[in-house]
C-alpha cells in the first residue's frame, strides 16, 4: 500500500505491520514536471490506462463525495469542469 497523502492512520498501519505481517511504509512523493510529462505520454500512447470509477459534473460534487464515502469506488472519482 502506497499513499501520497500522509494520514494519522499511517502510524498505526506501520506499527501493526511490524507485528503482524506485510510492512507498511510512508512514502512522500513530490511530483516533478518530467515525471508528469512521462505519465501523460504513456496515457496518450495507451501504455498506461487510468482507472476511472465514475465522472460527475462539478455542480454534483455532493454525489461525488457520497460515492467516495461508500468506499466502494474501484478507481478514481472525477469531477468534470
Amino acid at each position: 500500500y502506497i499513499s501520497t497523502v500522509p494520514k494519522a492512520r499511517v502510524a498505526w498501519d506501520i506499527a501493526r505491520s511490524l507485528a503482524f505481517g506485510p510492512r507498511a511504509r510512508l512514502v512522500v512523493v513530490k511530483s516533478r514536471t518530467e515525471d508528469l510529462a512521462t505519465l501523460g505520454r504513456w496515457v496518450a500512447e495507451g501504455a498506461l490506462r487510468p482507472i476511472v470509477d465514475s465522472v460527475f459534473p462539478l455542480e454534483d460534487v455532493q454525489s461525488a463525495c457520497a460515492r467516495l464515502a461508500t468506499k466502494h469506488a474501484r478507481g478514481k472519482v472525477v469531477l468534470r469542469m
